[in-house]
C-alpha cells in the first residue's frame, strides 16, 4: 500500500515507506499520547482535515491506504517537512 502510493505519484517508495516506519512504526492504529497524531503517517487532526478539504472528501486517518495517499499527497506537495521529528529515523533514505 505504501509503496504504490508513492510510485504512483513519482515520490521516492523507500523513503515513504521507511517515514512511516519511523512515525508509527507501520501501525495503522498509532496515536501518539502527547499531540494526538493518529495513523501511520502520524497526522495532527488539524493537517488530515486540510488534505481532506483539499481533496474535496471525506478519509479516515486510521484507514491504512487514506493515510498513505494524505502523506504522498503532502509530501508531493510539501516535501518531508511534516515529518521532521522522525527526520534522525529517515534521513539516510534521502
Amino acid at each position: 500500500i505504501i509503496k504504490s502510493q508513492a510510485e504512483e505519484i513519482g515520490l521516492n517508495p523507500e523513503l515513504f515507506l521507511r517515514v512511516a516506519e519511523c512515525e508509527s512504526g507501520l501501525n495503522e492504529n498509532a496515536v501518539n499520547k502527547t499531540s494526538n497524531a493518529a495513523g501511520i503517517f502520524q497526522f495532527l487532526s488539524s493537517t488530515f482535515s486540510g488534505v481532506e478539504k483539499e481533496l474535496g472528501r471525506d478519509l479516515d486517518v486510521f484507514n491504512p491506504v487514506h493515510n498513505a495517499e494524505a502523506a504522498a499527497y503532502l509530501m508531493n506537495k510539501d516535501g518531508t517537512k511534516h515529518w521532521q521529528e522522525s527526520f534522525y529515523c529517515w534521513k539516510d533514505f534521502i
